[in-house]
């Protein structure tokens, strides 16, 4: 009897085994056919793997890295990082939500403030636009203005071999509300976001800033927009 009973668990136990493997290589399928690589719970884990400090110094020239999202702000307090990129001969693309556009519905879904891209501009154009015009670094930079009340943001990084996707969603202010999808830019849903979407942004974008050749083609920005609130990197 005892073993009649070991045997029937054990065979309810291998079933349901079997069922959570099956799930588990369907789940692993379809990531893989998506382009899926990575899929990380907060900017944190996401960083600690993919950051950007690291990837710029593997960037040169014929290089790609362009950065969609609402005020950047995460990005311009790692801003010696989009330096290094320009300095290797890669080009750098911002593009971040035009700051004449008040009273966002980004304010109560996800914690946006018109004064963190304020702050971001700020620290572009007192840090970043001096450094261009007087090292003259060999990459290009452009920053443009979108009018679309993103949920997301996407950092794309595009190399001679290689095209890979951070697709960071957010739900709220700081670094930890965030799942991050780390994709594969030539996978579907690699190009869903950046031909069906990402891209349609930044064609529709105004230029502010152009930087080619060692010099200033286009420039729009104010410098007089100084910070007007103290902020929380990570909320763009």
């Amino acid at each position: 009897y005892e073993k009649f009973l070991a045997e029937k668990h054990f065979r309810h136990f291998q079933a349901n085994l079997e069922q959570l493997i099956r799930q588990g290589e369907t789940n692993a399928a379809v990531c893989e056919g998506l382009g899926i690589l990575e899929i990380h719970r907060s900017r944190r884990s996401y960083e600690d793997k993919h950051s950007l400090a690291a990837q710029a110094k593997t960037l040169g020239a014929g290089d790609f890295v362009r950065l969609t999202g609402r005020s950047l702000i995460f990005t311009m307090f790692a801003r010696r990082h989009l330096k290094v990129i320009v300095e290797n001969g890669a080009t750098l693309q911002l593009c971040l939500l035009d700051p004449v556009i008040r009273n966002s519905p980004l304010s109560y879904l996800s914690g946006y403030s018109v004064e963190e891209t304020e702050f971001a501009i700020h620290r572009f154009v007192t840090a970043i636009k001096p450094w261009l015009e007087t090292l003259k670094p060999k990459g290009d930079v452009e920053v443009r203005f979108h009018s679309v009340h993103l949920l997301d943001s996407l950092l794309e990084i595009r190399r001679a071999n290689q095209y890979v996707v951070g697709w960071d969603l957010n739900f709220g202010e700081g670094i930890e509300e965030r799942q991050i999808f780390h994709l594969n830019g030539y996978g579907p849903l690699g190009r869903n976001l950046t031909e069906g979407r990402y891209n349609l942004i930044w064609d529709r974008s105004e230029v502010q800033l152009k930087y080619h050749a060692g010099k200033l083609e286009i420039d729009k920005l104010s410098t007089q927009m100084p910070p007007t609130i103290a902020v929380k990197p990570g909320t763009g």
